[in-house]
């Protein structure tokens, strides 16, 4: 059956979420937690987390591990409230973030929030972060994400109205990571680069829509942040 467009996100999940490859031996809470009951604690992890990316206050693993924690919360709330919810959260934080400074408050504020973060994570998906398993199976998320933006929607929609110099800069910088996480985990990519196959073959031209540019943007987000994670 040909994948229909409205089905695009639906798809990014799966992808994410399909093989044993993404997931975790951490339970997952079946939405126990209501929202009413964190709510002020996720806001204060989102604004801090925003706060840390600006600032960089934590040592280079703290600072993966507070993203990981702050991945796994969304996903939760976003799972179980709707991706509205975490969109107004970061919106806020954002705008909090650019008129912070960087100082020792913000540094507190960082090591607070990685402190909040395990607790409302732990609270609601159980489980906690172990370096580097922890780290990798969140990797693999975001390159299973921009993989089929970049290499899959892309591809297909003939990188839509994107310049031929930015087109190979977005796709040298793609083979880049491929590369990198094929050298640290052979087996993982293979599985992986084996389910974005399955999704070339069914994605067609009909479906280079506006919902197809939306999920690009995240795949060049995604592929951005796994940049980073990886220098």
């Amino acid at each position: 059956m040909r994948l229909r467009s409205k089905n695009l996100l639906s798809v990014l999940i799966g992808l994410a979420t399909a093989s044993s490859l993404f997931m975790s031996s951490e339970s997952r809470a079946e939405g126990h937690v209501a929202l009413s009951e964190v709510s002020g604690d996720y806001a204060t992890v989102t604004d801090g987390w925003y706060l840390e990316q600006k600032c960089n206050s934590l040592s280079a693993k703290e600072h993966q591990e507070l993203e990981w924690q702050v991945w796994r919360i969304n996903e939760w709330i976003a799972r179980f409230n709707g991706v509205p919810f975490v969109v107004a959260a970061q919106n806020h934080a954002s705008r909090a973030a650019a008129a912070a400074d960087c100082n020792a408050d913000a540094s507190k504020i960082a090591t607070d929030t990685l402190t909040l973060a395990r607790s409302l994570g732990g609270e609601m998906t159980g489980g906690e972060y172990t370096h580097p398993s922890s780290l990798t199976r969140y990797n693999m998320r975001r390159f299973t994400r921009a993989a089929l933006g970049i290499d899959v929607i892309m591809e297909v929609c003939k990188h839509f109205d994107m310049s031929d110099a930015r087109w190979t800069e977005v796709k040298t910088s793609f083979d880049a990571v491929a590369a990198k996480l094929k050298a640290e985990n052979p087996e993982l990519m293979k599985e992986a680069m084996g389910l974005i196959d399955a999704q070339r073959e069914k994605f067609t031209e009909n479906e280079c829509n506006a919902r197809a540019r939306q999920m690009v943007n995240g795949s060049l987000f995604a592929l951005n942040g796994l940049e980073k994670s990886l220098k």
